[in-house]
């Protein structure tokens, strides 16, 4: 009986334990449906760290919330697409001063290669592949243009490597070059590592120096066409990139307002907000000073590592800069023949050059100066410093102005950069505040800069969208054009300037006889004010507002009425809202692999993951 009622016991107590044990996890299991799950919005992010053992090793964190706990090792990224979204992704790195900048640089083509692998693939197939395959002579000036890249690429880099142990502008070219050998070798690693690794897909090495020359082939097809086939080049589309600067001062405050809209093919809409946060110095020294520019938000595209559509906040120990750019039309054949494509240097790595090693509008323009080649652009340099330190007492109450003519804004002197080295008697600004913006005519082999800021404290406004800004420029194009639009000068916030330029826009799709696939692609819109207030918004897709289905109360405006405030730009002034692009209800044939049907995207603002 003892035994029995023992086994009994046991098994009685056996059972309890496992009731316990029952309620024990339903409890817990209670408790972790109750406790606050991380939530994830799709950022990915990574380290890549180097040894001089073994090389680089990449560490993939996954999605991530926790930002600050992402190690740095020679460079960290983020990296979040958005695109179906809000029309962007994005992608912030970050580098660390404690390896050379030739690591750095590697280091942060290696991560967004190989995070951003597919987006890279998918650009190259809608633009690259797809315009290099589509008639006899896209194929045989692909054959030539990427022969000249690989031979100009071999050559540049010879040139950097002899030069960059002496010459800050080449040292930063040839980082430039490193960071490009990096991006290309992440790129492959990506993909072996994805899950398509099996499908073979290629992307030929030429093309990725092809992808970062974007900027520079309209003027390579142009010398390809007038200089070497002594033919006439295909007709320019409709269509240009525009900028507007304009400074307003209400209530002691002064406030820089800036509005940039790239025109494109609709194939490269595939956008990226970059932030690139690199510690590269002036030279291989390490003991030399960060460059100014080590901190770089620009518009751009997968693969390339500059913006080609030439937007960027620069920002940095001593540089402060915004930096816009339009291209501008030239017509003068004998300047494209004067060119060494063998010496030419891309204008995307001419561009990231000055802007790491400016800190002004003057240095920048010098920069760029050093090897003027391909590109027939428009620049606007503003130095964000300066206004920090206008005051109210100053001579900027644009809102008193009267409507200008776009030219009358032209300067009436000219000289060539070499000889603006030192500074202008007739600028009768205080010494303070002169330098606040400085203008940029750029023609191949030819560059020619001035400060502008008195224009601007005269006018109130600078619109810049495709003509030669200074005449002796506009006489050396062969580029008479005139434009008799009045531009109005009393824009008080972002959106008046965003329905200004979208006025301007075009979209190719809308064209009822011939309809293409090519318009203004974006908007970017930036303010800042001299107690430091800033603001940047971007809008992604087809952008226009055509004039027949829209009506802006400012175009009713007399020129004479200077008081009226039907020259206000404001969004209760829009009559009539168009449709949004969509691929699906276009007869266009383009590829657009990896895009959103339809593109009808709010304004987005970056947040980032470090400051």
């Amino acid at each position: 009986m003892l035994k029995v009622v023992g086994a009994s016991w046991y098994k009685t107590k056996i059972g309890s334990m496992i009731v316990l044990t029952a309620a024990l996890l339903a409890l817990g299991t209670l408790f972790i449906i109750d406790m606050e799950r991380p939530t994830y919005d799709g950022t990915f992010c990574a380290t890549v760290y180097w040894a001089k053992m073994t090389g680089f090793r990449v560490e993939f964190w996954g999605q991530q919330t926790d930002f600050d706990s992402i190690p740095l090792g020679v460079a960290r990224i983020c990296y979040k697409d958005t695109i179906f979204e809000n029309g962007w992704s994005q992608i912030e790195i970050e580098t660390n001063s404690a390896y050379s900048d030739r690591i750095q640089a590697l280091g942060a083509g290696i991560l967004e290669g190989a995070l951003t692998w597919k987006s890279i693939h998918n650009q190259w197939t809608n633009t690259i592949n797809a315009q290099c395959s589509r008639d006899e002579d896209s194929v045989a000036f692909c054959e030539w243009v990427r022969q000249e890249l690989r031979e100009n690429f071999d050559k540049i880099k010879e040139q950097a490597d002899l030069n960059a142990d002496h010459d800050h502008y080449w040292y930063q070219i040839q980082l430039f070059f490193h960071q490009l050998d990096g991006l290309e070798f992440g790129w492959r690693k990506g993909v072996k590592r994805s899950a398509l690794k099996r499908s073979r897909l290629e992307i030929p090495t030429e093309d990725f120096l092809l992808m970062n020359a974007g900027a520079d082939l309209r003027d390579l097809r142009i010398y390809y066409d007038r200089v070497l086939m002594n033919r006439p080049s295909p007709a320019n589309k409709d269509g240009r990139s525009s900028m507007l600067l304009n400074i307003f001062e209400e209530n002691g405050i002064i406030k820089l307002l800036i509005g940039h809209s790239a025109a494109k093919p609709y194939s490269l809409m595939l956008r990226i907000v970059k932030k690139y946060k690199f510690h590269y110095h002036f030279s291989r020294d390490p003991k030399s000073h960060i460059v100014p520019g080590s901190n770089i938000i620009f518009s751009g595209y997968p693969g390339v590592l500059a913006s080609t559509d030439d937007f960027y906040k620069i920002s940095g120990h001593h540089g402060h800069l915004i930096v816009a750019g339009v291209s501008i039309l030239n017509r003068n054949v004998e300047l494209w023949k004067k060119l060494d494509l063998s010496r030419n240097v891309f204008l995307c790595a001419r561009v990231m050059a000055a802007n790491r090693l400016a800190y002004n509008g003057r240095s920048w323009s010098r920069v760029m100066a050093k090897n003027p080649g391909t590109g027939a652009k428009q620049w606007l340099i503003s130095d964000r410093r300066i206004l920090r330190h206008l005051i109210t007492t100053k001579k900027v109450l644009v809102n008193k102005y009267p409507t200008i003519e776009t030219q009358t804004v032209k300067m009436s002197t000219y000289q060539p950069y070499e000889d603006t080295s030192r500074e202008k008697s007739q600028v009768k600004s205080d010494s303070e505040t002169r330098g606040l913006v400085w203008l940029v005519d750029q023609l191949p082999g030819r560059l020619y800069a001035e400060d502008v800021t008195e224009t601007l404290y005269s006018h109130g406004t600078i619109f810049c969208n495709g003509t030669a800004f200074f005449n002796a420029t506009a006489e050396l194009s062969q580029v008479q054009e005139q434009n008799h639009q009045k531009i109005p000068h009393n824009f008080t916030d972002l959106d008046g300037i965003g329905l200004f330029l979208r006025q301007r826009a075009i979209r190719g799709d809308l064209h009822e006889e011939d309809p293409k696939a090519y318009g203004n692609i974006d908007l970017k819109l930036y303010s800042e004010t001299n107690s430091g207030e800033m603001e940047f918004h971007a809008i992604s897709g087809p952008v226009s507002l055509p004039t027949k289905d829209y009506t802006f109360n400012a175009f009713t405006a007399s020129a004479d009425d200077t008081t009226s405030s039907t020259t206000d730009f404001k969004p209760s002034n829009l009559v009539k809202r168009v449709e949004p692009f969509r691929w699906s209800h276009s007869n266009l044939d383009e590829k657009h692999a990896g895009h959103p049907d339809a593109w009808n995207f709010e304004k987005m603002s970056p947040k980032w993951a470090w400051q």
